[in-house]
């Protein structure tokens, strides 16, 4: 796991430093989402940002009605983020499997709300399907985040 972010950290040291940034997310929290105990480690450049979402919590859910199990999973996803206004972004995440849990959906959108204090930005994170409008499971995933941007502050 070390070598792929030291890989990935290298990759982005060619582009231009303003524009890169290194966030992470310590634990999800239950707010608009159900979602809880998810660590987010994101790499951005641009509108463009690769993240790690990390499952502490090995609880299993039985899905209403059915004796379907449903756990929630760890995965790797890509995002573009092309609303980029000073204090509010929106954009959508894919991810390599589904996910908050095993049955949700692998594409969803992705907000936030943010204050940039020079090189730092603190952010308010939330990962929906939008609702169930692409899979009727929506547990959601909300995070408070710090983000480190490189480069000189001007």
């Amino acid at each position: 796991m070390i070598k792929y972010l030291f890989i990935a950290i290298l990759a982005f040291s060619w582009t231009d430093a303003l524009s890169q940034s290194i966030g992470i997310s310590p634990v999800s929290h239950k707010l608009w989402g159900d979602t809880r105990d998810m660590s987010e480690f994101y790499l951005e450049y641009k509108f463009v940002g690769l993240h790690y979402f990390h499952n502490w919590d090995d609880t299993r859910y039985m899905r209403k009605g059915t004796d379907e199990i449903i756990e929630q999973t760890s995965a790797f996803a890509i995002s573009v983020i092309p609303l980029d206004l000073t204090y509010f972004r929106a954009g959508m995440i894919a991810f390599d499997r589904r996910f908050p849990v095993d049955v949700a959906s692998r594409v969803q959108f992705l907000l936030e709300a943010s204050i940039p204090i020079r090189r730092f930005t603190i952010s308010y994170r939330h990962i929906s399907n939008g609702f169930g409008l692409f899979n009727e499971i929506n547990p959601g995933v909300d995070s408070f985040s710090v983000k480190v941007h490189f480069g000189n502050v001007e």
